[in-house]
């Protein structure tokens, strides 16, 4: 064995260049997917925390809008109970400043109309009521100068409604019959005059 020389043996295998880039390929897949594997969990919590805070929104959202229609509607409701009752107590002046589109703005502007109705109706009521005191203040002042100036004449005067009974008499006209007034107004012509009288009167009556 000291005789022997020393020697190198090299033994070599030719690889495929097209096997080389598979194993290349082969490599960096699998690291790819190691880091893949590794970033997995964190993703997913990026993920289910993204969902979350989308889902929170909408929820709060929709709770809010919620919210906000309830308050409108209510809001506008109580303005309508708030007015019902001041018109119920006699003001008609009442009018609810609310701008919407909907069935509730709808009902508001007929709250509005209806009272503005009222409250023309109640001038057109209060105007008329003036207007007839105004005309029984007349007749009342005609009705007292007749009377004056029939008490303040000789002739006897006596008045009857359509169904023939008295309504005014004169003095002349009891002291000429003989009858106070208490005994004659409201008694039928017919029953105060004699039948030979009854002709002539019922004559001037059909020439009236």
């Amino acid at each position: 064995p000291a005789e022997l020389g020393r020697g190198l043996l090299v033994i070599s295998y030719y690889v495929p260049q097209s096997l080389v880039q598979r194993m290349g390929v082969i490599n960096r897949t699998f690291e790819e997917y190691r880091q893949l594997k590794l970033l997995r969990k964190p993703v997913t919590a990026v993920q289910i925390m993204t969902f979350l805070m989308i889902a929170l929104a909408i929820v709060f959202s929709g709770t809010w809008m919620a919210f906000y229609l309830a308050k409108r509607i209510t809001v506008r409701i109580e303005q309508l109970a708030e007015g019902t009752r001041r018109v119920a107590g006699g003001n008609l002046d009442v009018r609810i400043d609310v701008q919407a589109d909907d069935e509730i703005g709808a009902l508001v502007q007929d709250f509005n109309r209806m009272t503005g109705d009222l409250r023309i109706g109640r001038q057109e009521i209060h105007r008329t009521n003036t207007e007839l005191k105004q005309a029984n203040r007349e007749i009342e002042e005609r009705r007292r100068y007749m009377e004056t100036v029939l008490e303040s004449i000789a002739t006897g005067v006596i008045s009857t409604d359509r169904s023939g009974h008295i309504t005014t008499i004169n003095k002349s006209a009891t002291r000429i019959l003989g009858r106070g007034p208490e005994n004659l107004r409201g008694r039928s012509y017919r029953e105060v005059f004699e039948p030979s009288e009854l002709n002539v009167i019922r004559s001037l009556i059909r020439r009236m």
